[in-house]
């Protein structure tokens, strides 16, 4: 059964002694599916969690954090500071994609390291590499392609030398802390590094020794895939503003949909005493066309420490600099850690868990940590966002539009433990896809920024929406969504390539071409319309749509015509 929505209070999971079967109303198909995606779901992720430990604590229970260490009277208490067991590094070697540098909640800035030669996919980060080549302000987890990774900056010490653009420095695991909202590590050149951030804004701690060539490289064009156009420019002695456009995600040489500009705006904590660019192309009167880097020279004899406070935004260079004053102004480095580490504890403590081995607890609430970084946070804190149109658009009062929305990866158990946990953000989520369809006639598949990828196969949106309505999620336009998935369902789209044929022949032949990965063969193609189909009728049920429950969970019924009763096949 699905759990009842819930407020955004703590999760109560109990065990039962038997699970009740709900059947479906009569239908016309006589070898329906006896449950939806999210059902299946439901069925793997509950058990998961129960195996870990999760106890039952009543939504008007004491908060957590007053929770008495040691043993109660039902057993072990509740951890009450969950956001103290996470591990960013976990997941950062054997192919998992993730990084350890601090963020937010579905975080629109991650601020982290980058490791050389080694630069795994999204995360940037290999736990097996010894050198840096810069901690870059964006990255996405655990993707299975180049994403991100923007903006680098790398300190050095010394002269700046010929190829700034490849210098790397050494770094030993020894010196390195990683938690949530912090990360931190000594450089082999002696300089101490301190990340935090806020969800749009970050605060970068580098203690150089003393010396007068204390040097910050920004490498512009250094993203994880190919960078179309980087700008510079040097405000004063002490601010620097730019942008990077790059995109292609998983190699996709078009740029038309897949591409994205982040901006960026960086105030320091004292002036630099040289600066200047490399690369690209110098123009008359000295300016310079897509540089390739911009170097900052500080002395720092006298204060050792040069604090950068860097906004992004994927709007405007305007609005990165709103989202710094905003999000972070006169604050310094302590408060905004503390302030990141409880708001991951305000999220992570909606699932109590108690008992096991403090290697357990941590797994666990890094699981979860990982599991809330995505979809993030797109509109910035005057809600403009740039739209899957290019144009920009504002999100409604009291909202956020949101972006990166791996769909194929993310629609069978992630946004249903996302709902339960976050509903507010989740149905935000649901919003913003169905913005992106308002704005181009279909919704996302996997979206990166604001562009569409087309990566993986079949129609993720429609279980995403339906378990996020199934699973509490429920604060968006039913009726607008269900149009939507019905419309994608029926006319002839990008996201569904396969849709004539199917609907021509009952089936797709296996030397058709349906888009994206045909690796993954046409079955599996096939199947994952028949799953998002059933999505679509779950939703019709759930809403009051009788006639439109029918029709599509009939025609999620055409896996049939792909089996061979006589061979088995």
């Amino acid at each position: 059964m699905f759990p009842r929505p819930r407020p955004e209070g703590r999760l109560v999971i109990a065990r039962r002694s038997r699970r009740t079967r709900r059947r479906l109303p009569a239908d016309p198909s006589k070898h329906m599916f006896r449950s939806h995606a999210s059902k299946h779901v439901f069925r793997s992720v509950v058990p998961l969690v129960v195996a870990l430990a999760v106890t039952a604590a009543a939504a008007s229970a004491v908060p957590a954090a007053a929770a008495a260490p040691g043993a109660g009277p039902g057993g072990p208490a509740p951890v009450t500071d969950p956001a103290a067991l996470v591990n960013p590094l976990i997941g950062t070697s054997g192919g998992g994609d993730t990084f350890p540098g601090p963020d937010m909640p579905f975080g629109m800035i991650q601020w982290g390291p980058d490791t050389s030669p080694s630069r795994p996919d999204g995360g940037g980060y290999s736990a097996t590499a010894t050198s840096l080549t810069g901690f870059s302000l964006t990255h996405l987890s655990g993707p299975g392609c180049g994403a991100y990774g923007d903006v680098p900056i790398l300190p050095t010490v010394g002269a700046i030398g010929g190829s700034p653009a490849t210098a790397t420095e050494s770094f030993s695991h020894a010196t390195e802390t990683a938690q949530a909202g912090y990360y931190a590590v000594t450089l082999g050149d002696g300089v101490a590094v301190q990340l935090t951030d806020t969800t749009r804004a970050g605060i970068g701690a580098f203690r150089f020794p003393a010396t007068t060539q204390a040097n910050l490289l920004l490498k512009l064009d250094d993203s994880q895939e190919q960078v179309d156009a980087t700008s510079a420019q040097v405000v004063g002695d002490d601010e620097v503003t730019g942008s990077v456009t790059s995109g292609h995600f998983c190699g996709e040489p078009s740029i038309t949909e897949n591409d994205y500009t982040l901006h960026f705006d960086i105030v320091f904590s004292q002036p630099f005493t040289a600066s200047g660019t490399w690369g690209g192309t110098t123009a008359a009167g000295g300016a310079v066309t897509n540089p390739v880097g911009l170097y900052l020279t500080f002395d720092t004899t006298a204060d050792q420490t040069v604090t950068a406070r860097a906004g992004i935004s994927f709007t405007s260079a305007a609005n990165a600099g709103l989202n710094l004053r905003t999000e972070i102004g006169a604050r310094d480095f302590g408060q905004v850690e503390r302030a990141s580490h409880d708001a991951w504890n305000r999220v992570l403590r909606r699932i109590q868990i108690s008992g096991g081995s403090a290697a357990a607890q941590a797994q666990f609430y890094t699981a979860l940590y990982h599991a809330l970084l995505d979809p993030s946070v797109f509109s910035d804190d005057n809600g403009q966002y740039t739209g899957m149109d290019g144009a920009v658009h504002t999100a409604a009062p009291g909202h956020q539009q949101y972006a990166n929305f791996s769909g194929w990866d993310i629609y069978r158990s992630q946004v249903q433990l996302a709902a339960l946990v976050a509903p507010g953000a989740t149905s935000d989520a649901v919003t913003s896809m169905l913005n992106d369809y308002r704005q181009t006639g279909q919704l996302p598949k996997w979206g990166l920024a604001d562009g569409e990828t087309y990566v993986q196969v079949g129609d993720p949106a429609d279980p995403i929406i339906a378990d996020a309505y199934a699973f509490g999620a429920r604060d968006f336009d039913t009726s607008a969504a269900l149009a939507a998935m019905i419309h994608q369902a029926t006319a002839p789209n990008n996201i569904r390539p396969g849709l004539a044929t199917l609907a021509q022949d009952g089936y797709l032949p296996y030397d058709g071409s349906y888009g994206c990965c045909n690796f993954y063969g046409p079955v599996s193609t096939q199947l994952e319309y028949d799953t998002a189909d059933y999505a679509i009728a779950s939703l019709a049920r759930a809403t009051g749509h009788a006639a439109d429950y029918r029709r599509f969970a009939a025609q999620a019924q055409d896996w049939q015509n792909v089996f061979n009763v006589e061979t088995g096949y």
